[in-house]
């Protein structure tokens, strides 16, 4: 959201917030030794087999058992990422701001959460746009990952409007909060100061964004990717966990309601 959309007062609140959140970064070495062990821990993560949850959950509804077991894994997600956060902040001894990790101004960080879904959706039509290009001339062809993404989404939908719907919010709010802080919170603000670019940084970790959701096929991946570049770009230009998190899940929430993709 440029400067020109918000109040006077919130532009130079904003743009004052970005610079000491800039000032407060810690040395480039700090920020990728920290960088290094969060992509590690995010490796690690992702290779763990989450199939053991299932013995948590009740199996007498296997069409709903996927979603408790969803929202065990992604609280699992949630409390490794603020271990993390905790622990590099504490170590490298930098503002919680630097994260993004603020309570000032949260009626403002709404509206802008608000703006992130408008600007996702217009980036996802964007995507839409190329989709239909692509499957016109012949060039997409769907794959098992993909079918199984778009079963996964229609599952997810048909729970939203069920009695389970607390539940599928539940684990919606829980993913967009655990994907945020890693890779807004975490990697982007590390991989900035690395870099000392907020450019190549939104590109980097959107492409790594991307990559996490290979298993839902091409597509998804690029859908995934502009979410990211939007939600990215408006964090850099005010780190806002609260933002990104709200825009991210109120976004994944109105594509289950939607028949279209989420990221």
């Amino acid at each position: 959201m440029s400067d020109d959309m918000c109040p006077p007062s919130e532009a130079r609140d904003g743009a004052a917030a970005a610079d000491a959140t800039f000032r407060d970064a810690p040395s480039w070495r700090a920020a990728a030794c920290g960088a290094a062990v969060v992509l590690c821990l995010a490796l690690a993560m992702y290779a763990l087999p989450r199939r053991w949850l299932y013995g948590f959950v009740s199996l007498s509804d296997p069409q709903t058992a996927w979603i408790h077991v969803g929202v065990l894994s992604s609280a699992l997600d949630l409390v490794c990422w603020c271990g993390a956060l905790l622990v590099l902040q504490s170590t490298l001894g930098i503002r919680w701001t630097y994260f993004g990790v603020s309570r000032r101004h949260v009626d403002a960080q709404m509206w802008r959460a608000c703006m992130a879904v408008v600007f996702c959706y217009l980036a996802a039509g964007l995507v839409s746009v190329v989709e239909s290009v692509a499957t016109r001339l012949g060039d997409a062809i769907p794959t098992s990952t993909a079918v199984e993404q778009s079963q996964f989404a229609h599952h997810a939908a048909a729970a939203l409007r069920s009695p389970e719907a607390g539940t599928v919010l539940l684990l919606m709010a829980i993913a967009a909060c655990a994907e945020e802080i890693l890779y807004r919170s975490l990697l982007l603000s590390l991989t900035r100061t690395v870099l000392h670019s907020a450019t190549w940084a939104v590109v980097i970790t959107s492409l790594v964004f991307a990559l996490a959701h290979w298993r839902a096929g091409a597509i998804e991946m690029l859908y995934a990717a502009a979410v990211s570049l939007v939600i990215a770009t408006m964090f850099v230009r005010r780190p806002s966990l609260i933002m990104a998190a709200l825009g991210h899940g109120a976004y994944n929430v109105t594509q289950l309601l939607l028949p279209t993709s989420g990221a």
